[in-house]
């Protein structure tokens, strides 16, 4: 009881809302501390708190949590990240546009 859960969770900013935090029944978040990286890009340092011992029921419930699907979004970082786009043009950077610079 009390022990903390501490850890960084990358985010693309156009698209975050605190709903996409994944949560569970025995934490509670402490803190949630945003560090910008880029005008798109951030990361959070979430801190959970632990306010209960887990139940049998628990871990029926969660995954079938419908919030569930929100965290999807997560796996797709990465993709959004390395994609490619060129964020004030709107237009995939090519290797010629980047040889003119």
């Amino acid at each position: 009881m009390g022990g903390r859960l501490v850890y960084w969770l990358p985010v693309y900013r156009p698209e975050y809302s605190e709903e996409v935090i994944p949560v569970h029944p025995c934490l509670r978040i402490i803190s949630n501390c945003e560090q910008f990286l880029s005008t798109h890009t951030s990361r959070r340092l979430i801190t959970m708190e632990k306010i209960k011992e887990p139940e049998e029921l628990d871990g029926l419930t969660h995954p079938m949590d419908a919030g569930v699907s929100l965290y999807q979004g997560h796996n797709t970082f990465r993709e959004k990240y390395f994609s490619g786009r060129n964020k004030r043009s709107g237009r995939e950077d090519t290797r010629s546009d980047v040889d003119e610079k």
